[in-house]
């Protein structure tokens, strides 16, 4: 029908048709099915979570669970979640084709998002000519995992259907992640719910601080944090300063990253909130992505 035509009018390997969805991360509110179903998936998420991960993940793998089914040509259009932490789904049966790319770049004059705003809806990704970094298949046992703010787009391309399981899972936090791409997520609305935590780690907890302007006061502000914090950092704020590395926080990377920090949220703070947008979708040469701090 017209919708079939307008869905893939942009991009013709768009998936023409949406699949079914099973929100089990409702079941709080009781609409998800029998206590006891809700009970077994729960038990199931528990005894799977992946060896490679964390395995105090289950509860929030559960709390976040996400069943998609479809047939031939369903899946979900490019878009971005608001996930404040990572993703991880599974293809249970059937194929499902990926095509996923990072969060586009905010040049200067590309504007910032007002709170509460969300961009990249449902198909507004293919408006703004995205393409994708990679595309590829998953398989029934096999899975992807992405960190927040990708855009990301699914097809079910077995013969038959596709059954698919999506979470998030809470350890470890994305922060070093924060960190490399904090010029981009900081001015993207559908970000929004993570900017809290995002600055909690930049201003070490001290969100209403008031902070020197000129970059050699701040300089001395940081060195003087440094000295106070006598190396007590949170696992999160290590990660967040700790930009080579190595398992503890320099100095010199503290007061470095401090400095690009406070910088970075006093320009953003000075950019005007718009709900017009104007990432740049292109893509950058493999290896050419540097810290945005």
């Amino acid at each position: 029908g017209e919708e079939t035509k307008n869905r893939v009018k942009l991009d013709s390997k768009a998936p023409p048709f949406a699949p079914f969805y099973w929100g089990v991360r409702e079941h709080r509110g009781g609409q998800v099915g029998s206590k006891k179903v809700v009970k077994r998936i729960q038990q199931l998420i528990a005894s799977s979570v992946p060896k490679f991960m964390d395995q105090g993940n289950s509860a929030s793998m559960f709390d976040n669970a996400e069943f998609w089914l479809g047939a031939n040509g369903t899946g979900a259009r490019a878009h971005m979640d608001s996930h404040c932490i990572s993703t991880l789904s599974v293809v249970l049966s059937g194929e499902r084709r990926w095509r996923v790319g990072p969060v586009p770049r905010m040049p200067k004059g590309a504007g910032r998002s007002k709170d509460g705003d969300v961009f990249f809806d449902d198909g507004v990704a293919y408006t703004l000519g995205w393409k994708p970094m990679f595309e590829f298949t998953v398989r029934a046992g096999e899975a992807v995992l992405f960190p927040p703010g990708w855009i990301h787009e699914t097809l079910n391309i077995d013969e038959t259907c596709t059954v698919a399981l999506t979470t998030q899972f809470d350890l470890p936090r994305p922060v070093r992640y924060w960190r490399n791409y904090y010029g981009r997520l900081r001015r993207i609305g559908d970000l929004g719910p993570c900017w809290k935590e995002m600055r909690s780690y930049g201003s070490l907890g001290a969100l209403k601080q008031k902070l020197p302007a000129d970059v050699s006061s701040l300089r001395a502000h940081a060195e003087q944090l440094f000295e106070n914090r006598i190396g007590n950092f949170s696992e999160q704020e290590r990660d967040f300063y700790d930009v080579d590395a190595d398992g503890s926080v320099g100095k010199n990377e503290f007061v470095d990253t401090f400095v690009a920090w406070a910088a970075t949220e006093h320009a953003i703070n000075n950019e005007k909130a718009t709900r017009k947008l104007k990432p740049d979708m292109r893509l950058g040469a493999p290896g050419t992505h540097s810290q945005e701090l």
